[in-house]
């Protein structure tokens, strides 16, 4: 647990914190202190544990805390970005810092990514605004929005390899402010004015698995994906599920009728489906 710019750590077996240290004040009475203290706590985030280590990110730098010994493992230099610039896997932290992608092996905190000569090596982006849409299945998916040309704004997108940063797929859409998404079974799926287009994130080539051109959401970001399938939100209120893999509408069926959503669109939210959970399954 993070809190006042002090790391906590729990031992969840015993009940207990850990981090809770004895230590002798100047007058010789002796106090507790609990956490491991930690410079810029204005400016700090726990990002989570993995690898026996918990990392933390703060305005200039990435900190690894050592589970075991309570001690700082290594420190990485972190320039520029926002809450969403760093995502972390089971073994490896990828960073977005600029227009420049890198990754650092959480064990040792050393560059994943490197030249045959063995030094650092990271991924230029193309010119715009830069996010990291997800890390899934061993593959980085990466949007950059350039809206800086009137006559024509675009999105790239970029698909890394993991392990060795190769650009697996690169493609350009002509518009900004993409809503997008990506399955676990890795289908990226993008919302565009031109409708909906899914692509396959593994696969060799640039061509969308599917379109629905004729599918246009209003509240793209009540988008999920279900055990049944993409589950979207169709115009204002009509309710539709695909199949993630080939854009086939799974409901509702020609002869079952629209499904239709009740709600008022005047508040302050939009509309959103709340997780639930069955058997192995959740959807939202």
């Amino acid at each position: 647990v993070l809190h006042d710019g002090h790391l906590h750590i729990f031992d969840s077996g015993k009940n207990a914190e850990i981090t809770q240290l004895q230590v002798s004040s100047p007058d010789g009475k002796v106090v507790t202190e609990g956490g491991i203290a930690l410079p810029e706590a204005a400016s700090t985030t726990l990002l989570g544990c993995t690898a026996g280590m918990a990392i933390v990110q703060q305005s200039k730098s990435v900190v690894a805390i050592n589970l075991e010994t309570l001690s700082v493992a290594w420190t990485a230099p972190f320039i520029a970005g926002g809450a969403d610039a760093i995502r972390m896997t089971a073994d490896k932290l990828v960073i977005l810092d600029g227009n420049d992608i890198s990754a650092v092996t959480i064990a040792t905190g050393k560059p994943a990514w490197t030249d045959p000569s063995g030094n650092s090596r990271h991924v230029s982006l193309p010119r715009g605004l830069p996010s990291i849409v997800a890390v899934k299945n061993k593959y980085i998916v990466v949007e950059v929005s350039d809206a800086t040309s009137l006559d024509r704004p675009r999105t790239s997108f970029l698909v890394l390899n993991l392990e060795n940063s190769a650009v697996v797929k690169e493609f350009e859409l002509d518009e900004v402010g993409l809503n997008c998404f990506v399955s676990d079974d890795g289908v990226l799926v993008i919302f565009s004015a031109r409708g909906v287009l899914a692509y396959d994130i593994s696969a060799v080539g640039h061509e969308p698995l599917w379109r629905l051109p004729d599918v246009h959401s209003n509240f793209p970001d009540a988008t999920i994906f279900t055990p049944d399938g993409l589950t979207i939100i169709k115009g204002d209120s009509d309710l539709i599920c695909v199949s993630p893999k080939t854009g086939e509408v799974r409901w509702p069926t020609p002869t079952s009728g629209p499904v239709t959503l009740k709600f008022s669109t005047d508040g302050q939210r939009p509309p959103f489906v709340r997780s639930i959970r069955s058997g192995e399954h959740t959807s939202e």
